[in-house]
């Protein structure tokens, strides 16, 4: 994939870990790793932003160009069909970056500056287009196909599914579901069963043992911290003002110390580095076992890609 950090830097399967709490506790904390795991994976090279590692299922999504084109495809298609209904849509607005940087808990450092364990951070899921058309709109109920309570829209001439369930279908996309659903089930049981390996939760161990060093202590890595900050967030709140329902209550700076900490400890213990890694084995030998189903996958999407190419150049 563009830009993306090759997975063959993860998958050295070497004795060690690198892992350093701290600059002073560095050469005690590799011993340890080295001791207790036995062998291990080695990962000295991890990319600042994490969404830029490229995992082994990936070659069975949509590349980000090819997104982009399907966007600008199902963005056109919907919006001739919704022009007959004399209503127009928003501009299409930038491409939408659908990638996982939160796959592991909180760490990309500059989320943890922005946001920390906010849960009110901008959603990477709805088109830029989509999102401020409001349930119960019309336009929404042309598009969607159904009303804000969910039954069929009653307008005379509307697709089934409304114009978006019309792009769908022009698209060949109805064709990709089940594999888009084989992906991501395999995408969970990969990271599942990769956050139970033990030499991920030897390195969980050492990522708390930095926390506690700077005087944090969590559960776990990944829901504990949102878990408390949510309700220290919350605490002595009578109500909530109208501004912070309407883009979320912004973390405190000592929840953004806290954040900037933790990731730094993911790092410097080893941990995000051997969950990345083992991640990626466990994504290897899933695509061996699934490889027809995989395989007949991405023809479907380089089908739909094709569509889109077709339509755009037909304009």
């Amino acid at each position: 994939m563009e830009n993306r950090w090759p997975a063959a830097v993860a998958v050295m399967l070497l004795a060690g870990a690198t892992a350093a709490c701290t600059a002073t506790e560095a050469g005690s904390t590799d011993r340890a790793l080295e001791a207790a795991a036995g062998p291990s994976i080695t990962m000295r090279q991890l990319p600042a932003d994490i969404g830029q590692v490229a995992y082994p299922l990936d070659r069975y999504r949509l590349t980000a160009a090819e997104q982009r084109l399907m966007e600008q495809a199902t963005y056109g298609l919907v919006r001739r069909c919704t022009l007959r209904f004399g209503l127009d849509l928003p501009p299409l607005g930038k491409a939408i970056d659908k990638t996982r940087r939160d796959r592991y808990g909180l760490s990309d450092p500059v989320e943890a500056r922005t946001w920390a364990y906010s849960l009110d951070k901008p959603s990477v899921l709805a088109p830029a287009w989509l999102a401020p058309i409001a349930p119960g709109n019309r336009l929404h109920s042309i598009v969607t196909g159904s009303t804000a309570d969910g039954r069929p829209a009653k307008e005379q001439g509307l697709p089934a599914g409304g114009c978006g369930g019309s792009a769908r279908r022009a698209l060949a996309q109805d064709r990709t579901s089940l594999g888009d659903d084989l992906v991501a089930r395999l995408d969970s049981e990969a990271w599942k069963n990769a956050r139970a390996d033990a030499r991920v939760q030897r390195a969980e161990s050492l990522w708390q043992r930095c926390m506690n060093a700077a005087g944090y202590r969590y559960q776990n890595a990944v829901e504990a911290p949102y878990a408390y900050w949510g309700e220290q967030r919350l605490l002595g709140r009578k109500a909530v003002s109208p501004a912070e329902k309407k883009s979320g209550i912004k973390p405190s700076r000592a929840e953004v110390a806290a954040a900037l900490v933790d990731v730094r400890c993911k790092r410097t213990s080893g941990f995000l580095q051997t969950w990345v890694a083992v991640t990626i084995a466990r994504q290897h030998q899933l695509v061996i076992d699934h490889g027809p189903a995989l395989r007949q996958h991405r023809e479907a999407l380089s089908s739909s890609v094709r569509t889109a190419k077709q339509f755009l150049r037909a304009g």
